[in-house]
């Protein structure tokens, strides 16, 4: 779910609900994983073909607050550090938005639409 929330002295946008709460676990466990960056499996089963091919499955792990396990996903290449001032390559900004797209999708409770091929 995603809206604003306070009161009127401390008023923000903000977004809750199990999306948000695993990403956030995921982020806590990348921190002590090799490579420092992690996905669901659930992400990748949702990305872009090309995008998904980037990413090996891993084990199932069940995170904390969570009573499913949750399979965990990792880049199949190493990371390669981004110069600051140069862009992410396009297919990595793109997969970036539609990550961002999918949350607020899952957390609506909305089924993404199929996507088109460029």
């Amino acid at each position: 779910m995603a809206g604003y929330i306070g009161a009127e002295q401390r008023f923000e946008y903000t977004v809750i609900g199990d999306p948000v709460n695993e990403a956030a676990r995921l982020s806590d466990l990348a921190k002590v994983s090799p490579g420092r960056v992690l996905a669901s499996g659930t992400v990748l089963e949702l990305a872009h073909l090309a995008e998904a091919g980037q990413w090996e499955l891993g084990k199932p792990v069940t995170l904390r607050g969570r009573t499913r396990p949750t399979r965990l996903a990792v880049p199949s290449r190493p990371d390669v550090p981004v110069q600051p001032g140069r862009r992410l390559p396009r297919p990595l900004r793109r997969s970036r938005r539609m990550i961002g797209a999918l949350v607020l999708q899952r957390a609506r409770g909305a089924r993404p639409e199929p996507e088109e091929a460029e």
